[in-house]
């Protein structure tokens, strides 16, 4: 990250000393979170068992790489609280408090639903077996049934077989190919009405199978001050219900994610298409349904990865490549705050851990999708009450970002040094 100069903001001028100062003006501060919260969407369509299987298949690499020294934290007391701590503190970049989960895009087959395992977290026992069962017993259309080969207790290596699916799935796998419509919002969505105790009204509409005895079905999957990451794999564009045909700005959804006050950034493995339109690599995908998950990648500073290899003929790319672009993500999550809550006009400070100040950045247009477009610094984004930060000002592996605010609640707070 491109470094600042520290500066004394003139909010410290006067008579007054800082102590006084921060009580008076109520600044609040806000800061990074290790906790994710990963919800994978696959895509189980009759065109995505490939995918599907390279993503099982390149997932312990994935989680071995994530966090490079296995330890299990127990959760008993205060002093396994402290032994977790200072494992982040002693080594912060192999320590993401990460918890996963499955779903699909086939929203009417159960919407929102974490399938197989369910929730999974860092603490469970075989992480990558209990990822791969829930996407290949249940996520995945399996149109051409993997050869048979090895035998019941082998490792899932780095093929699928059918021999390895009848034994961890018994029958299941063989019927879980989805419909043509693909609704990765739709899904998303629905998961978090799930997983909260008092979702929002529109979460019972009745375009979708959820009532009172679907809530807190995904119990505990978003947690307090995490950063939920929805992952879309995919090769079309999104077509939920709740938006009119063909169109490609989602704000709908964009206004019903909000409503869960949840930190949220978006990670598509999905249809590459190019600023201005055109697919170098088509995969039948729509112009209009690859803009809406655009525009959740660009506006909450996620990750878009083209699902297909331009360079190797347009085949599937390399999913160790892919989820070890994730990885980076994961282990720089500190690049979106979202406020506990609304901020006085002009009293945002945005620090970095040695003093400096990363300044406002200029606005320089909006992209196809609509997103607005910055140059390096930070913006804020009054519908989600979010600050962003842009380009050079994103911090590197193990550094950290403050933000104070004004309230305009105007409580007083206590000083936040």
């Amino acid at each position: 990250m491109k470094r600042l100069l520290p500066v004394v903001l003139p909010l410290f001028l006067g008579s007054c000393n800082q102590y006084d100062l921060f009580q008076f003006t109520g600044f609040e501060q806000e800061k990074f979170s290790t906790k994710a919260d990963i919800l994978f969407v696959v895509d189980n369509s009759d065109s995505m068992q490939e995918e599907a299987e390279a993503l099982a298949t390149s997932f312990a690499a994935f989680v071995n790489d994530l966090a490079a020294e296995q330890q299990d934290f127990p959760t008993e007391d205060l002093s396994d609280a402290v032994s977790i701590y200072a494992s982040y503190v002693g080594d912060p970049d192999n320590f993401v408090n990460y918890q996963l989960g499955v779903t699909t895009t086939d929203v009417d087959a159960g919407p929102g639903v974490l399938y197989g395992a369910g929730k999974i977290t860092r603490l469970d026992d075989d992480v990558p077996n209990a990822f791969a069962t829930s996407v290949l017993c249940e996520a995945t259309c399996f149109a051409d049934p993997p050869p048979a080969g090895g035998s019941c207790g082998d490792p899932l290596g780095a093929n699928v077989t059918s021999t390895w699916l009848d034994c961890e799935c018994d029958t299941a796998w063989q019927a879980n190919c989805g419909g043509a419509k693909e609704e990765h919002l739709e899904a998303v969505f629905m998961t978090m009405c799930r997983s909260v105790p008092n979702p929002p009204a529109a979460c019972f509409d009745e375009i979708d199978d959820f009532g009172p005895a679907d809530v807190e079905s995904n119990k505990g999957f978003i947690r307090t001050n995490s950063t939920l990451i929805p992952v879309v794999v995919t090769d079309e564009g999104d077509d939920s219900r709740r938006l009119q045909n063909q169109e490609p700005l989602p704000v709908a959804y964009a206004n019903l994610f909000a409503q869960f006050n949840t930190r949220m950034v978006w990670t598509v493995i999905g249809p590459y298409r190019e600023q201005g339109g055109g697919f170098p690599c088509p995969t039948g995908a729509s112009n209009w349904g690859t803009l809406r998950l655009s525009y959740f990648v660009e506006s909450t500073n996620g990750l878009y990865v083209p699902i297909t290899d331009q360079a190797n003929g347009c085949n599937t790319r390399d999913f160790d490549d892919a989820l070890d672009q994730l990885g980076q993500l994961l282990r720089n999550l500190n690049r979106t705050f979202r406020l506990s809550t609304l901020p006085e006009a002009g009293s945002i400070a945005v620090f970095t851990s040695d003093g400096g100040v990363i300044h406002e950045a200029e606005l320089l247009g909006f992209s196809d999708s609509g997103v607005p477009q910055y140059e390096d610094g930070w913006s804020y984004d009054l519908q989600t009450n979010t600050v962003l930060l842009h380009g050079d000002a994103i911090p590197e592996v193990g550094e950290d970002v403050t933000v104070y605010y004004k309230p305009q609640d105007g409580n007083p707070r206590n000083l936040p040094f």
